[in-house]
């Protein structure tokens, strides 16, 4: 699958779940795989992002939230099919700031499961030195 077909298709699937700019925080696709629960992609960090002017003034750090955010937004783009509900995070560590200009590609992998909850082990790298991680819980919901 080519880049762009991961890009559009992952706009479009975000669309589809009210998901936009400012809110949308994922800027590519790298690579998918829902067979092992695998999903990879990344953010490119802008100095010009609306938060900035709050966080921090005069020393713009990228909001933790919103890294936690950010995976979320890939497992939705996973599992568009299905509907998930976010129920809870576990061990999330903040190693280092995010900055304007950082690149950050975001990992997540299936880590457990259980009869209605997956685990998944979610981190951020930026020039390949992790700059958090930690796990994220999905209920899958009947219906």
């Amino acid at each position: 699958m080519s880049d762009n077909y991961l890009y559009d298709n992952f706009h479009n699937k975000m669309q589809l779940l009210d998901k936009k700019y400012p809110y949308l925080l994922i800027d590519r696709i790298i690579s998918v795989n829902r067979e092992t629960g695998a999903i990879t992609g990344q953010k490119y960090v802008s100095s010009l992002e609306s938060f900035f002017q709050g966080h921090f003034p005069g020393n713009p750090v990228f909001p933790g939230v919103l890294l936690i955010m950010a995976c979320s937004q890939l497992l939705d783009y996973m599992f568009i099919d299905k509907q998930i509900k976010f129920a809870g995070m576990k061990r999330i560590r903040f190693i280092s700031q995010v900055v304007p200009g950082d690149v950050i590609t975001f990992k997540i992998i299936l880590y457990n499961e259980s009869e209605n909850i997956k685990t998944f082990d979610c981190s951020g790298e930026v020039e390949g030195e992790e700059v958090f991680k930690g796990k994220l819980l999905v209920s899958f919901q009947q219906g």
